[in-house]
């Protein structure tokens, strides 16, 4: 069940007829480097705030019991939102806000959780592929 919002984002239709993967390639340190920019989810800009806050809010307003207190932007509570209640892409829709600025809350406040709990980065793609995926997250073990 962990991870359910992840594979529901970024899932696509189960390829069943063999066809070869788009993957091009593994790119050096030098490329990563070009290629993007670490960013820094800062709290004080209120982007990232404002997305804990809606999270936080579909809770709320769906009387729905968090699964885990905090951190609010915990895998389990980001399950928890697509899963309990209206749906927190429906809830996003009553606001009128679009699918981009859903998949936004969600990603930034996924990405936050990595970085504090597991000392992942976030950077920023300067040369985008597709247009919801601007951004990467690293982890170096070493």
């Amino acid at each position: 069940m962990l991870m359910n919002f992840f594979k529901k984002l970024f899932s696509s239709k189960n390829n069943s007829d063999n066809k070869e993967s788009n993957f091009t390639g593994v790119y050096s340190e030098e490329y990563f480097k070009k290629r993007y920019t670490e960013e820094h989810l800062d709290e004080s800009d209120g982007i990232l705030d404002g997305c804990l806050k809606m999270i936080q809010s579909y809770f709320i307003d769906n009387k729905i019991e968090q699964k885990i207190a905090a951190p609010i932007n915990h895998p389990e509570n980001l399950d928890q939102v697509l899963d309990d209640g209206i749906g927190f892409h429906m809830y996003c829709k009553a606001f009128q806000l679009q699918d981009t600025q859903t998949a936004m809350f969600l990603a930034y406040s996924f990405s936050d959780f990595l970085v504090k709990a597991f000392d992942f980065k976030l950077y920023k793609d300067n040369e985008p592929e597709f247009p919801l995926r601007k951004m990467t997250l690293k982890y170096d073990k070493n």
